[in-house]
């Protein structure tokens, strides 16, 4: 899978991101699912046709929900196969800016020492590419090795 990083250095958030090449994919998944539904709904449909009033008269209509999702699928998937910006599928951010509201340990009020002490070094930057701290003297990354 194709992944893209981001690095906000303001507030030290990586996002790693789809590829492209896989939501391309994904769209044309989403496009065959609804054709897919739209044959579940008429054959179904075809089937309950002689069932009076009951459960069964609702089964061709999971065809229509079936569709629907599919339809919205694709259309996320097309975006973020052609857009410039896009939508992440997961955000890693430090724990400073944005606690785990799941994790008891991190609802401490004041951040320790460390923390406080890498926050304000000047020298403390982070690779483009990969998201690791850098110094800024570095000319290539430690992690990724790519010119910085």
């Amino acid at each position: 899978m194709e992944e893209c990083y981001e690095v906000n250095e303001s507030r030290r958030k990586t996002s790693v991101k789809p590829g492209r090449g896989p939501s391309l994919m994904n769209g044309i998944g989403g496009v065959f699912a609804a054709l897919f539904g739209l044959f579940w709904f008429f054959a179904a449909r075809s089937i309950t046709s002689d069932i009076g009033i009951g459960p069964a008269r609702f089964f061709p209509y999971l065809g229509l929900l079936f569709v629907a999702m599919a339809v919205a699928e694709a259309i996320y998937n097309f975006k973020n196969a052609t857009a410039d910006n896009r939508h992440s599928l997961i955000d890693l951010v430090d724990s400073e800016d944005e606690p785990d509201p799941l994790d008891p340990r991190s609802r401490v009020e004041s951040p320790s020492a460390e923390h406080t002490h890498a926050r304000s070094d000047e020298s403390v930057h982070y690779c483009p590419y990969c998201g690791r701290a850098v110094d800024e003297q570095f000319k290539f990354c430690p992690g990724c090795g790519k010119e910085l």
